[in-house]
């Protein structure tokens, strides 16, 4: 190649990197507007829910039993969404299980958080043996369906909110462990670690002081794409009779009310169906989107 081909290859490829690194911050810096706007949605509905319930959502009458949406034809206002075997009506039903939904999910996110960063925080520092045996367990949990580990940890105890809580747990607190001990054997060997340790101070301030902080930004991220993982495994254990206990209005038990009666009351079903949807795909979005701001590698950092 000549001296003439290879200044136009160098112009040619730092142009492009140009054009790159300012499209991925264009983007970077556009959040999804949509899914941040359903996420502002289901927390407010997760709120005040239980207070916008037009009717009680545990008690109905069987003379409207199965009443249609308003949108189909003989749907009426007192009903919009409908009602299910027992004419309880599903609207205020779906406001009311938000709440218990979400809370469920939000409990198990910051218990695993707290135990895999921890965990994560003391395998990355110390390696070793410690570092060893965490990452076998790690495999180990890795291996097991997260939906069968919760099933076999309830079916060993009585099912209740608290035992769907620590069976979310249970599984959840793996991802941050594995990635909180990648962060930390990276920033272990930078320059404030190790004047950290000349001065005199011990591991647990070296780790929650100096090196936390630091992972922050990582342990966000994986909150953001785990909470929706976690709202489907609490959806899918109330669907399976196992998880939150009827009559509670849950979004999974609701669509275990329904799955009788999906060829003359579908709705009923439905209706939380979607609103998971919803709610996962807007997490999954917005945690794409927090992934490609915060990480480094990706900023070219």
């Amino acid at each position: 190649m000549t001296p003439q081909a290879e200044v136009s290859v160098s112009r040619v490829a730092r142009s492009a990197g140009v054009i790159s690194r300012a499209y991925g911050g264009l983007s970077r810096r556009n959040p999804p507007k949509i899914a941040l706007a359903v996420l502002v949605l289901m927390l407010f509905i997760g709120i005040f829910g239980p207070v916008l319930a037009p009717k009680n959502p545990h008690v109905g009458s069987l003379s409207d039993s199965l009443e249609p949406p308003i949108w189909l034809e003989g749907g009426t206002l007192e009903f919009p969404f409908g009602t299910d075997f027992f004419g309880r009506d599903v609207l205020s039903r779906l406001l009311d299980g938000a709440r218990i939904t979400l809370v469920t999910a939000l409990v198990a996110l910051v218990g695993s958080a707290v135990v895999g960063v921890a965990v994560g925080l003391a395998s990355g520092y110390f390696g070793g043996w410690i570092d060893s045996l965490v990452m076998r367990l790690v495999d180990f949990m890795l291996a097991m369906p997260s939906l069968l580990l919760a099933l076999v940890f309830i079916a060993a105890i009585e099912p209740s909110l608290r035992a769907v809580i620590l069976a979310v747990m249970i599984s959840g607190w793996v991802g941050y462990a594995r990635y909180v001990r990648g962060d930390v054997l990276s920033q272990r060997e930078r320059e404030y670690v190790t004047a950290a340790i000349s001065i005199g101070c011990g591991a647990p301030r070296i780790m929650f002081r100096h090196l936390l902080p630091n992972v922050l930004a990582t342990v966000m991220v994986i909150a953001t794409l785990q909470t929706g993982g976690f709202i489907l495994l609490v959806a899918s254990l109330s669907f399976l009779g196992v998880g939150i206990p009827k009559p509670t209005a849950a979004w999974g038990v609701m669509i275990s009310d329904g799955r009788d009666f999906l060829l003359n009351g579908w709705w009923v079903a439905v209706v939380p169906g979607v609103a998971i949807s919803m709610l996962i795909v807007s997490l999954n979005l917005v945690g794409d989107w927090m992934r490609d701001t915060f990480d480094p590698r990706l900023r070219g950092l």
